[in-house]
């Protein structure tokens, strides 16, 4: 049940990609793309300014995105691994245009290996996030390969959002998460 539930996420987020307005129509057009983003100056990325976008459309790293839709405006998670603060969360209301709103987590502050002082924790800290709202709350469940599935919740996007607490140990987690809820159990699953 949860990889066809993950596969189903990824198909959404693939289909949301792909439905937003693209400056590509067409073989001979994808060449003359092609062109134009090798003439590109630097700072020119994404929103064209003219219903059209070219990717990268963040430039920057924004690794394992999760995307979560609640009316009219699209939410964003993405792994920072061990950086603090850490899983940014950006907004859209296009998917092309996206604003910083916060983090999940001010600091990765459940293992020792976080400590900025040792920096034991290059490979690890916070991966693969699973962003869900569900009857006016948000969670961001997320792996830590070194401690196991968390999960952290909050009223508002924007914070403050709780501590994390464990789910699973280590031993327990496979991959990545992803959660919905039964409704008529009205668990998550």
């Amino acid at each position: 049940m949860e990889i066809s539930r993950l596969v189903v996420v990824h198909a959404l987020v693939l289909a949301c990609a792909f439905s937003c307005k693209s400056n590509s129509k067409g073989n001979a057009e994808n060449n003359a793309t092609s062109k134009n983003i090798a003439k590109a100056q630097i700072g020119s990325f994404g929103d064209q300014g003219d219903g059209t976008y070219i990717n990268p459309i963040l430039n920057a790293d924004y690794p394992d995105s999760d995307i979560e839709q609640v009316g009219d405006t699209y939410y964003m998670i993405t792994s920072k691994q061990h950086m603090s603060p850490g899983m940014p969360i950006l907004e859209s209301k296009d998917m092309v245009n996206w604003t910083n709103v916060g983090h999940v987590f001010e600091s990765l502050s459940w293992a020792p290996e976080y400590n900025w002082d040792r920096m034991n924790g290059y490979s690890f800290g916070t991966w693969a996030g699973d962003l869900a709202y569900h009857e006016g709350t948000w969670y961001c469940y997320q792996i830590d390969y070194q401690h196991g599935l968390m999960v952290a919740t909050a009223k508002d996007i924007k914070g403050p959002w709780s501590k994390p607490i464990i789910m699973l140990p280590k031993a327990k987690v496979l991959d990545d998460p992803a959660v919905f809820w039964d409704t008529e159990t009205r668990k998550a699953i």
